[in-house]
């Protein structure tokens, strides 16, 4: 069983060739997304996220949405559209998390997170530190 994921489908009010391809390499250089749907003439860009990776997710998705943030119209995550009126990451996160809600705290419930013992956690994180990727 693999990890539990989410979907954020980003459409665009008017076609415009460079700003697509400049949101498209955005997220093609990030390896936490994966692309599920690339429609230029449709003018709508699919990606798949993880649950486990949802806040650095939603903050890389902001910080490449949001210089475009004239041309795009909607946002669209689990069936429901959103105009993109997003001022912050803050407002970003909150709609995200709270149309995820329930898939996120089932995946919880049935698969787990990731807990280490806090008095161990520096200790286990240096073990880990080849998965690390630092925020730019």
């Amino acid at each position: 069983m693999g990890m539990a994921d989410f979907y954020l489908k980003i459409n665009f009010r008017e076609y415009n060739h460079d700003e697509f391809e400049a949101v498209y390499q955005s997220f093609v250089n990030e390896s936490i997304f994966r692309i599920l749907d690339k429609e230029a003439e449709l003018n709508f860009l699919s990606l798949e996220c993880k649950f486990d990776n949802l806040i650095p997710s939603i903050i890389i998705a902001f910080n490449n949405l949001y210089p475009f943030k004239d041309n795009i119209d909607t946002i669209e995550t689990h069936g429901v559209l959103n105009e993109f009126i997003f001022t912050n990451v803050e407002e970003f996160l909150t709609y995200v998390f709270s149309i995820n809600k329930n898939q996120l705290l089932s995946y919880y419930k049935k698969m787990g997170y990731l807990a280490i013992d806090s008095e161990k956690y520096y200790k286990r994180r240096i073990n880990l530190k080849k998965y690390y990727k630092k925020l730019k």
